[in-house]
């Protein structure tokens, strides 16, 4: 399997994709601080305890509350302070829920300083000959391997755990002299954790050269040493295509296969149309296959119900719902698979870390329509894309009257570093509609 990141540096937005034999498969977008917050280290303080619901209500920085589980009988007085990680960010109407089990997160494992012994991350194929060769870090914590430690130069893994130690040691320094509640280690942004979960990758593309020196020097060793400046890589691979396709609430596939996508509340509920198909039996494997690639690319969480069409032989029924189980394993987030409830709907449950991509560009429960702030942004980014075809050449902005006088106001910086990064100049037009 080929995989590529690439890379995309706009005007107050980067973008990231991951890119599998030529499909989009994972998106990052990073639009500043807080945008999309990742595992934060924080010390909060106890707020309410219920033995009943085995959950403590935990005080947040920024007067946020989280929601605690409490593991194995364990008692916590009110008031206390303790150190936790957001394990999922605020959903709609959710909290945010932390835990008490901290993972540092490196390219090649992830350190757990309150575990023991060695572990295999999600979609990582357990190995007994790695955990033979690393077995020895099971005495100095808990360790949680990841894909790429798989052919990685032995130094950088050392070096990776000697760099995440010593942060477990400025963390809890930093929360033994901090009051709570307070933020100890900020995560890093979108796309760096974006990299840093990354499977082993072939190449990572860049559009700006300033940002790919940055980047590399950022970088663990085995993703530094494939970075490579190249431009309008989105353009030439379609990925605007392809994320528009993971907004719809349709997807439509050769030979008149569709999967409908619907988020509620509740649930998501997808709907398999077979259409014309002959071979129903392969259409619903290929339906499998989309479906797992789509919830990740979405970025879905919570429950999922599917109705595939029932397959007259039970053997066959079998393997594709073996198939779609199988899809998802590859997620790199947990999925609980329930399989075939009574009423004949296959479900499963997949964890749920942030905002789902389309909440992230402006969709509402109900429809798909891009966020102001992210008509903006698609607008910048075509004067990019003009000023890199016509060097030296004013651009012009053609836009509706809303998005015009946001750049006259409130979003001018944005305008600026347009003109800072082409060194043209901007000339803003308004249009109806």
């Amino acid at each position: 399997m080929s995989a590529r990141a690439l890379i995309e540096v706009g005007i107050g937005e980067t973008r990231a994709a991951l890119v599998e034999d030529g499909r989009l498969v994972e998106l990052a977008i990073e639009r500043g601080p807080a945008f999309d917050p990742g595992a934060d280290i924080v010390l909060g303080r106890v707020l309410e305890v219920s033995a009943r619901m085995k959950t403590a209500k935990i005080a947040l920085p920024g007067d946020g509350v989280g929601m605690l589980g409490l593991k194995n009988g364990r008692r916590l007085a009110e008031g206390a302070a303790i150190l936790v990680q957001i394990e999922r960010a605020a959903h709609r109407l959710k909290g945010p829920r932390v835990t008490t089990d901290i993972a540092l997160a490196g390219r090649f494992l992830f350190y757990r300083p309150r575990q023991r012994g060695i572990a295999f991350a999600r979609g990582f194929a357990e190995s007994a000959a790695l955990a033979k060769s690393w077995a020895k870090l099971g005495k100095l914590g808990g360790f949680t391997l990841r894909a790429p430690i798989e052919g990685a130069d032995p130094s950088w893994v050392e070096a990776e755990i000697a760099t995440l130690k010593a942060r477990w040691q400025r963390i809890e320094t930093e929360a033994a002299r901090t009051k709570a509640p307070a933020m100890i280690e900020e995560d890093f942004g979108p796309v760096l954790r974006f990299l840093r979960a990354a499977p082993r990758l072939e190449r990572v593309l860049i559009d700006d050269a300033a940002e790919a020196a940055r980047l590399k020097s950022m970088l663990a060793p085995d993703l530094a040493g494939i970075v490579e400046h190249a431009g309008d890589l989105f353009v030439a691979d379609e990925i605007d295509a392809q994320i528009a396709e993971a907004l719809a609430s349709r997807v439509e596939l050769p030979g008149g296969l569709a999967i409908a996508i619907e988020e509620t509340e509740a649930l998501v509920a997808i709907d398999v149309d077979v259409g014309a198909a002959v071979d129903l039996a392969a259409a619903c494997k290929r339906a499998a296959e989309e479906i797992a690639r789509q919830i990740r690319l979405r970025r879905l969480g919570g429950q999922v119900v599917v109705d595939f069409p029932r397959l007259a032989k039970a053997d066959a029924d079998k393997k594709l719902v073996e198939a779609l189980r199988k899809a998802l394993a590859r997620d790199p987030e947990p999925v609980e698979f329930g399989g075939r409830t009574r009423l004949g709907l296959v479900e499963f449950r997949r964890r749920r870390r942030g905002p789902a991509l389309g909440e992230i560009l402006g969709r509402t429960p109900r429809s798909y329509g891009p966020s102001l702030a992210t008509r903006l942004r698609e607008l910048l980014r075509q004067g990019l894309r003009d000023a890199r075809a016509r060097p030296g050449s004013p651009i012009a902005l053609v836009a509706p009257a809303e998005l015009i006088a946001r750049l006259e106001g409130a979003d001018a910086p944005l305008l600026d570093g347009l003109r800072r990064r082409t060194g043209v100049e901007i000339r803003l037009q308004a249009r109806d509609g």
